[in-house]
């Protein structure tokens, strides 16, 4: 920005006017700025409402599926025991890749143990701690133009959208239905385990694929690539 103090010499006479068209020119960048703020505001404000719909949509669907897993286990008496027992061998040097297997048994077909989610009723108190704890988990999520919070949710969009497909055919009975299935549409706990592992499968995801991080030396690049 041109002042008096700073013009060359024999532009003297023409300071003021150059005054003047500074202020005018630092006036008209204020209200661009000013504009640009109310825009960014009005942006700010729709992306927030956004992530809101997003809690409010993916709590309801976690509502529902607690549902069916309260009614489940009100109708077989309580928590099922399948006979494992956890190991509390302090010493152990496995790791959850050696624990893992290549089949997990699901609960068979039995219609007298499905119960009626329908006449079951969520405490009020764990409606509010799923929504606590899907904001927490939205917002866990990095503003990545693709592995963020919104892809998240086109993932539990999908998995609600299969258990959907999977419960409602017009042409196989119940027992096809399991069997189809693994067992999956009879266990609700397994249901709650797939949408939530879907719900929270890119958290705090760097927005940067394996690839790239391949060639980085800093651990926690290394140690991610290693888990993904």
């Amino acid at each position: 920005m041109q002042t008096y103090w700073v013009e060359p010499k024999g532009r003297a006479s023409t300071s003021h006017s150059s005054d003047r068209d500074d202020t005018h020119r630092y006036l008209d960048d204020n209200a661009k700025v000013h504009s640009l703020g109310v825009a960014a505001e009005s942006v700010v404000a729709s992306q927030l409402a956004k992530l809101d719909r997003m809690i409010d949509w993916n709590v309801a669907v976690f509502e529902e599926l607690v549902q069916k897993l309260i009614a489940h286990r009100l109708a077989m008496g309580g928590v099922p025991d399948d006979g494992s027992t956890w190991r509390e061998d302090s010493e152990r040097s496995t790791t959850p890749r050696d624990e893992m297997v290549d089949v997990i048994s699901m609960v068979s077909h039995r219609p007298a143990l499905e119960g009626n989610p329908e006449t079951t009723e969520v405490p009020p108190e764990v409606i509010d701690q799923l929504h606590s704890y899907v904001s927490v988990i939205a917002h866990s999520y990095r503003p990545n133009a693709f592995h963020n919070f919104e892809r998240a949710s086109h993932s539990t969009m999908f998995v609600k959208k299969l258990f959907q497909r999977i419960a409602t055919s017009k042409t196989l009975s119940k027992s096809a239905i399991d069997i189809r299935s693994f067992g999956g549409d009879s266990d609700p706990l397994a249901q709650v385990a797939i949408f939530f592992a879907s719900l929270i499968h890119d958290v705090d995801h760097p927005g940067i694929p394996n690839v790239s991080t391949e060639h980085s030396s800093t651990h926690c690049e290394v140690a991610l690539v290693c888990v993904t």
